[in-house]
């Protein structure tokens, strides 16, 4: 009888109704050198026909928890033909058992939280992620840059045309409002001040 083999058998075994009956009976014999109980013994554990046994062993086989061996149990002083079939039980702890002769279930242990990663976040193939657009260069490896403006508006004439951005000195009227000498020097001045610092050009009445 193996107490053990009994305690799996009852705790753990997937079986049901007649099947799991069976396989008590069986567990009771199991020893080291397995079980070999009647057919005749397993139907009085039952209460069940010789028949209902076998198909009880059946489909303990189908289910993984029962092996059997043909005319392989008994001891040697027997005929090959007289022994009676060898059975082995396949009933474990699973992992969620304590081990304990009470095999009470319990928690896995998880791991620690260092040990849990993220998934990699999947990227598409082939896209090419552009960080910037290198400036053009000059065949010399100088960078072109443009112009930078002019602080000193344009002049015109009299007549409205632009003649260049200064006129010499002398060709417009002195500016009313400040003491430029004439209207080219005071413009210069007044492209360099903020815009609500600047003044309305008013030239003095001039003659040549």
């Amino acid at each position: 009888m193996s107490v053990e083999a009994l305690a799996l058998v009852l705790h753990h075994s997937k079986a049901s109704g007649t099947d799991k009956l069976i396989l008590v009976g069986i567990a009771n014999h199991a020893g080291d050198g397995g079980a070999w109980p009647t057919i005749a013994t397993l139907a009085r554990y039952g209460n069940v026909t010789d028949r209902t046994v076998q198909r009880s062993i059946e489909r303990l086989v189908a289910l993984g928890e029962l092996t059997v061996q043909v005319n392989a149990g008994g001891f040697g002083n027997l005929q090959r033909w007289e022994r009676p079939n060898r059975y082995e039980v396949h009933v474990a702890c699973p992992a969620t058992c304590d081990r304990t002769a009470n095999h009470r279930e319990r928690a896995l242990p998880k791991a620690p939280a260092h040990l849990w990663t993220d998934p990699p976040t999947p990227t598409s193939p082939g896209v090419a992620h552009v960080t910037g657009v290198p400036t053009p260069t000059s065949p010399g490896g100088v960078t072109p840059t443009s112009p930078k403006p002019s602080l000193e508006p344009p002049m015109t004439t009299g007549s409205g045309s632009v003649t260049g951005p200064r006129a010499s000195s002398g060709t417009t009227p002195a500016c009313t409002e400040c003491a430029a000498p004439n209207l080219d020097v005071c413009r210069a001045r007044q492209a360099k001040l903020a815009e609500d610092d600047r003044h309305t050009y008013s030239p003095k009445p001039w003659s040549p």
